[in-house]
């Protein structure tokens, strides 16, 4: 769990830089070491019936900042891996969930490289299906990142490219997100939120549209 929020500060200020990178590939790695700060904020935190009321809160606080910075690295498929981990928490507030799901959603539509993924998250929560999707939160870490033999800590800079595609391959894909049981779709302020994502979705489709002709 990330409890030291100045530290952690100090380190996305850093990651940011990479995201501004020139080449695309810089900026790839930069959203997939973003995964790794999600896979720790995932992380089921100990249970210490000590824990004052003002303890509770602070870190609460903590993770709220932290939250807050994480539901906007969504490219590169981050708010695929996103909304897959925070359906698969277990002991969760479903409401919560279901509030940054949408936030997520409603991010990742901020950019015309997401709109095929927010597709087929939407199709995929609101199918109603009721098949168990297991999830773990290790999916979130690419071993890849952390490797030398093969993986990225040997890999030469003209090379990076190729190794960030491989890694981009062994992501958590659209099949590790929970389907949206009837009850949680049914209640109306998250079906009129879907409803919008999707107005959103069509908007976004459009424009894109209308580039290809202009282009052409």
């Amino acid at each position: 769990m990330i409890e030291n929020i100045k530290i952690f500060r100090s380190f996305s200020t850093l990651l940011s830089l990479s995201m501004r990178h020139k080449k695309s590939s810089v900026r790839a790695l930069g959203c997939l070491v973003w995964r790794c700060v999600a896979w720790a904020y995932f992380l089921p935190g100990p249970e210490d019936t000590r824990e004052t009321s003002l303890a509770h809160d602070m870190l609460k606080d903590k993770r709220e900042s932290i939250w807050k910075i994480l539901m906007n690295v969504v490219d590169v498929q981050n708010g695929v891996a996103f909304i897959a981990a925070i359906l698969g928490e277990e002991n969760i507030d479903t409401s919560d969930a279901l509030s940054r799901i949408i936030c997520v959603l409603s991010n990742m539509l901020t950019r015309q490289t997401n709109v095929v993924d927010v597709i087929a998250i939407m199709k995929r929560i609101s199918s109603l299906e009721t098949a168990e999707v297991p999830w773990k939160v290790t999916k979130l870490i690419m071993p890849a990142i952390f490797s030398a033999d093969p993986g990225l800590l040997s890999v030469e800079y003209r090379s990076l490219s190729v190794a960030i595609n491989d890694m981009l391959l062994s992501q958590p894909p659209i099949e590790d997100v929970r389907y949206l049981t009837k009850e949680e779709v049914a209640q109306e302020w998250v079906f009129d939120g879907m409803i919008k994502l999707w107005k959103q979705t069509l908007a976004n489709l459009r424009k894109f549209d209308e580039s290809e002709v202009s282009v052409s």
